[in-house]
């Protein structure tokens, strides 16, 4: 009988780490947005592993406790330092498996930490007339703590104290988000040909920088973020032969950002391996990859690290490499036959769990994409073979049904420029036109929801026409064409981000020709609540408007608190426009008149008043107008100050009438201010010096003429003044030939001049309008 013994087998492979998590009670993937204080990370090998420690664990913004485990399972609790994002990874050559065989990298686990609630911020009003209220918020919300749902009226809540008017809802009756606005910031205008772009945060810092190539300058460049908007320029390889396309991801496992590039003319594809401080080694993945244009980097074939996948323009080829986990790469063909190959994505299109290509032929006009077996043989079909120049492509659920639809541009104006595929769920795709409308067709592409209303929206630039472009989704995919920037010279890709950290996304832009990288910071604006009053509002009530409980959050779940600064705003007083203060300059050369809200010389809240728009008249006293119409005008908040054409010289007993002339004034809610009004009426001031009569009477009270001879010794003098006066004294008499004794004044005496008033009447204001002259002895009393 032969005799058998047995033979030991070694095991060469690599054990590798998978990183899960959860949060005690559902799982949290990679790249989410939570509110959880903690996570508990699970470390899975795919066999029996030795020597694995927490030591031999890479965190970013973040530690870990409680490690343990042993053979292929191990857990550990991450708790983050702070508001930001972090990352988890395990890096090759920690630990080994029982045949001593050094680990291979897994691929790292990314989770923001976001324990802050969304609050109100400033830019809090209300419309003119009272029907509209704007709220902003620090970030983007929605009414379901799982990140989904635009907020409805009864997110809301209203209330009111003061004043007359009453709310007709303690809800809004309507809610709209309103639409963003832009400003412009240069980051570089000098990078040459500029062309790709990405956002991302490159020295994981917790905030964002950008990465872009110069296709003529044959630049790779980042720009580093200190926090505030200020970008420092960085080279990370200054002789990449037409740089161009472009892709930021961790290739190696070690827990920092690798930059990924192709080169136009130089045919290659490269990767710059980052050493955790941003200096980055240059290594060749394909250096025959003619004009190498399209790329991204995926685990393509599930394996647990990450592979590239590039087109080649010129030589019509799609394919990968696939990383052996050790960062050593095998090519592969995915189709050698694509007319003009173009840009390129990777994803699950069809829903199977392997990862498809998605993929664009500029010079075949097509879109096809590319199933994956689950084995990595793939199976072309073609989405549209009639999308001329067809040239960027995106995956994305948008229309919200679950399945994956596919937006691509074309860059000519012979046809559609900007089409969406309607997925069915069976891969059977229906072409939806967005735009048809631009000079040269779009460029490039991003998806994205730009205006914070919980729906996909497109984002383009159009390089002819010198256009950077958004088309807002009004939730049932239909478009309205917004510009950020029609004056941006050659604009080739378009990134979106949030780069100022202020809760809404912004757009980064490269223009080839204008060898610019623009940072356009998205200004969010906001929501517009309609408001239901009962009764009219006098302008002194205040509406608050709150957030319901437990009813809006942002993306990782924190819910907004009920009490906000800025949740209050003053009701407008709705009649017509007033006057509510009037006042005279001393010398009777204008007159100020105070309006009780802000005024127009249209009803449609538009055009400075004018001279004409008022009149004066006078009654009494010795002073005329000159003209009914002020000489001048002039405006300092709602007070208007009125120029004064009088002829003759006032006596103080001239009444002056401000009046608005008729169809002249009206309010921001269009109403017309009356030419009847209260606080309209000023006594002129007295310019002129008073006269004094000067009589004399002998001892027994006979009146002494001016010029007589008596033998009277002493006489009384009296001294009476044309009006009251103030500080006369005996000092201010000259007398030649004797002295005066004994001086002294007598009060003087109140004087009606006008007419009795009549103020009981309804509406008659007796007493609201009340005006002294200058020298203090006239009042004047209007009703």
């Amino acid at each position: 009988m032969p005799a058998f013994q047995g033979v030991s087998v070694k095991d060469n492979n690599a054990s590798r780490i998978t990183i899960t998590a959860s949060d005690g009670s559902n799982s949290v993937s990679s790249g989410s947005i939570t509110n959880d204080a903690t996570l508990t990370i699970t470390f899975t090998a795919n066999e029996s592993v030795t020597g694995f420690a927490v030591g031999d664990v890479g965190t970013i913004g973040g530690s870990l406790s409680s490690f343990s485990g042993s053979g292929t399972t191990y857990t550990a609790t991450f708790t983050p330092s702070s508001d930001r994002n972090t990352v988890i990874y395990v890096p090759a050559s920690g630990y080994t498996d029982q045949w001593s065989n050094n680990n291979l990298a897994s691929i790292p686990f990314y989770w923001t930490y976001d324990g802050t609630a969304p609050t109100y911020i400033s830019g809090t009003y209300i419309t003119a007339d009272n029907s509209k209220v704007k709220i902003r918020l620090s970030e983007v919300v929605y009414d379901t703590d799982s990140g989904s749902g635009a907020l409805e009226i009864g997110d809301f809540t209203l209330s009111i104290s003061g004043g007359a008017a009453t709310l007709g809802s303690n809800n809004p009756t309507s809610i709209t988000k309103d639409t963003p606005t832009f400003s412009s910031t240069a980051i570089d205008n000098d990078l040459s040909g500029a062309f790709g772009v990405v956002i991302r945060d490159l020295d994981f810092d917790g905030d964002m920088d950008i990465i872009a190539t110069g296709l003529d300058g044959n630049n790779v460049n980042w720009y580093e973020n200190d926090g505030s908007e200020n970008f420092t320029e960085r080279t990370i390889d200054a002789s990449l032969d037409g740089a161009i396309g472009l892709v930021v991801n961790d290739m190696d496992g070690d827990g920092d950002m690798d930059v990924f590039a192709t080169a136009f003319s130089g045919d290659d594809v490269v990767w710059y391996e980052n050493n955790g401080s941003q200096s980055f080694t240059k290594t060749v993945i394909d250096a025959n990859l003619t004009t190498a244009y399209g790329l991204d980097v995926q685990d393509l074939d599930g394996d647990g690290d990450m592979d590239v996948i590039a087109a080649g323009r010129g030589i019509n080829d799609v394919v990968w490499y696939a990383n052996d986990g050790s960062e050593s790469f095998t090519e592969y063909t995915i189709d050698d036959e694509l007319d003009g190959a173009g840009n390129l994505v990777v994803s699950d299109l069809d829903g199977d769990g392997d990862m498809d290509v998605i993929a664009t032929a500029l010079d075949d006009n097509d879109v096809v994409w590319y199933a994956n077996d689950g084995s990595e043989s793939f199976t072309k079909s073609t989405i549209d073979d009639d999308l001329v120049n067809a040239r960027q492509v995106v995956v994305r659920d948008m229309d919200d049904d679950g399945d994956l639809d596919v937006i691509a541009t074309s860059s000519n104006s012979s046809g559609d420029d900007l089409v969406w595929y309607a997925n069915d769920g069976s891969e059977n795709f229906t072409a939806n036109a967005i735009a048809n409308d631009l000079a040269s067709g779009a460029f490039d592409l991003q998806v994205q929801d730009l205006d914070g209303d919980n729906d996909q929206d497109v984002i383009v630039t159009a390089f002819n026409d010198n256009d950077v472009l958004w088309y807002a989704n009004d939730g049932s995919e239909n478009f309205t064409k917004n510009t950020i920037d029609n004056n941006f010279s050659g604009p080739a890709e378009v990134a979106i981000g949030d780069l100022d950290g202020d809760g809404d996304l912004d757009v980064v832009a490269t223009a080839r020709t204008g060898n610019d990288v623009m940072f356009y910071a998205n200004s969010d604006s906001g929501y517009v609540l309609d408001i239901s009053l009962s009764g009219t509002p006098n302008g002194s009530e205040t509406l608050t408007i709150s957030p319901t409980s437990n009813s809006i959050y942002d993306f990782a779940g924190n819910a907004a608190a009920t009490s906000q600064s800025y949740s209050t705003v003053t009701l407008n007083f709705v009649g017509p426009p007033r006057f509510s203060a009037i006042s005279l300059a001393s010398n009777n050369s204008t007159v100020a008149v105070t309006f009780n809200a802000a005024v127009y010389s249209t009803n449609g809240a538009s055009g400075s008043l004018e001279a004409s728009d008022f009149s004066f008249a006078i009654s009494g006293g010795t002073a005329t107008l000159a003209s009914s119409t002020p000489s001048s005008i002039s405006a300092s908040s709602n007070t208007y100050t009125l120029g004064i054409s009088l002829s003759g010289t006032p006596d103080g007993t001239e009444f002056l009438f401000v009046y608005p002339v008729d169809d002249g004034i009206y309010n921001a809610a269009g109403a017309e201010a009356t030419t009847s009004q209260s606080f309209n009426t000023v006594l002129l001031n007295d310019v002129s010096g008073p006269t004094m009569v000067i009589t004399g009477e002998n001892g027994g009270g006979t009146s002494v003429a001016d010029g007589a001879s008596t033998s009277d010794n002493p006489l009384t003098m009296t001294f009476t003044a044309s009006e009251p006066t103030s500080d006369f004294a005996v000092g201010d008499i000259t007398v030649s030939g004797g002295s005066l004794s004994s001086f002294s004044a007598s009060s003087t005496t109140i004087t009606q001049l006008g007419s009795d008033i009549d103020g009981e009447a309804g509406n008659d204001y007796s007493g609201h309008n009340v005006s002294m002259d200058s020298d203090g002895d006239r009042v004047a009393i209007g009703a």
